[in-house]
């Protein structure tokens, strides 16, 4: 197997059927992105294609006014990415199957803080863990 990646472009109102397609073409969900721009907060949605393929969609822009829809129904682990991104950018997600409704106080005291990058790697191990205590403590 031999390792690729692609950016795609994805519009906002895309993300259901993105995350409908993935499911059903039984991709691994790998991450979601949040990035800080001058344009708003850049969102790139990451999964792993059989095959080697790790494919990027990025949806450009997402301003505090919009709504971006939730793909917790399909992947589940997505919940931990999606309150983040809505704790710490401000952008309001729609649907988070576990949604912590930006009360998650290990989170209250960096909330404020402008992210140019965010990059949350303990999705596999959960929220409460060793490992989030030390870090947040």
């Amino acid at each position: 197997m031999e390792f690729s990646s692609e950016f795609i472009p994805l519009k906002l109102d895309e993300v259901p059927a993105l995350s409908d397609r993935m499911k059903s073409e039984h991709a691994r969900f790998v991450q979601i992105l949040a990035v800080n721009t001058d344009a708003g907060v850049d969102l790139v949605y990451s999964f792993m294609m059989d095959g080697g393929a790790l494919c990027n969609y990025e949806v450009k822009g997402v301003k505090k006014t919009d709504v971006v829809p939730s793909i917790t129904s399909n992947f589940l682990a997505a919940f931990v990415f999606e309150n983040e991104i809505h704790d710490l950018f401000g952008v309001t997600i729609e649907g988070i199957a576990i949604d912590f409704g930006g009360k998650y106080d290990k989170l209250e005291h960096i909330a404020n803080l402008k992210w140019d990058v965010l990059i949350i790697d303990e999705a596999h191990e959960g929220v409460d863990t060793f490992k989030n205590d030390v870090a947040f403590d």
